[in-house]
């Protein structure tokens, strides 16, 4: 069943802002700021925040579309790295100015 245009587009105008900042350097430079290695590291870190100190597996199955032992590449080392203060770049000061201060 095709989808009315008009519905489409809302659903794009809604969704593209939050691609456009989420696969743009801003993140990336923003962990990398506060110690992570690369941008898988902030990549794990960013989205698995809302599981809270969760372990690789948790992770892993919760995101379920990478190969065995990638998350366990960086989880829970991004966990060891990032303390509670820190954990959102937002917070740290570490991030420009864009994520909404």
């Amino acid at each position: 069943m095709p989808h009315p245009l008009a519905k489409v587009r809302r659903m794009f105008e809604l969704v593209e802002p939050i691609a456009t900042i989420t696969f743009s350097d801003i993140p990336n430079e923003a962990f990398l700021a506060v110690g992570m290695r690369n941008y898988w590291d902030g990549y794990f870190a960013g989205r698995a925040a809302p599981l809270g100190l969760a372990p690789a597996e948790v992770v892993h199955a919760v995101f379920y579309n990478f190969a065995d032992g990638e998350v366990a590449r960086h989880i829970p080392w991004v966990w060891g790295k990032i303390t509670r203060r820190r954990r959102s770049p937002c917070a740290s000061g570490a991030a420009p100015p864009r994520c909404g201060r």
